[in-house]
């Protein structure tokens, strides 16, 4: 979890390799050129690690801030978030019965999904709920309880939801018509 001075945690050296591009940028931006990183990696693994850090919050921020849609899949239960500015709406799909469907399988298209609900028989539970964005717990600054929607996005993204184009969350409010 981060720390209360950072919102969001440290990027995964996996993660990291793939915006290396701008890390490298973002160390240039921040004085540190190539030779001095690798000394600084060698020598200072906590400023190294408080560079990464740093980086880590730029990355999640810009991210978090233009996130429009997000999903989160289980077998049998798919939720579908659309985030706007002040309010995250979710329409939901639970399946009830048996069913070859596995709402984990992100290759497959809704049409296809709603077909093979259809075949096998098994019943559907849509539900849906909408709530403002929930303030950041380690928030002690006026105004307290604002929302935030970032990190609001970054907790449900840390337990499991992905970001989405929408055509989930669409079909669902499709079909609650």
């Amino acid at each position: 979890m981060p720390s209360p001075t950072f919102k969001y945690r440290r990027l995964t050296l996996e993660e990291l390799k793939e915006v290396e591009p701008q890390f490298i940028r973002f160390l240039a931006a921040n004085g540190v050129p190539g030779e001095e990183w690798k000394r600084i990696l060698g020598e200072e693994l906590e400023r190294a690690d408080q560079l990464i850090l740093e980086f880590s919050q730029v990355v999640f921020g810009s991210t978090l801030e233009r996130i429009e849609y997000l999903q989160e899949r289980k077998p049998n239960d798919l939720r579908t978030y659309a985030c706007g500015p002040d309010l995250i709406r979710m329409n939901g799909l639970r399946i009830e019965g048996q069913t070859s469907l596995d709402l984990t399988d992100q290759n497959m298209p809704p049409s296809e999904m709603l077909q093979r609900l259809k075949t096998d028989g098994a019943r559907v539970k849509l539900y849906s709920g909408e709530r403002p964005y929930r303030p950041h717990p380690n928030q002690t600054e006026p105004p307290e309880n604002q929302p935030d929607r970032s990190f609001d996005l970054y907790r449900l993204m840390e337990a499991g939801a992905r970001i989405s184009n929408g055509e989930l969350f669409n079909t669902l409010e499709e079909l609650k018509k």
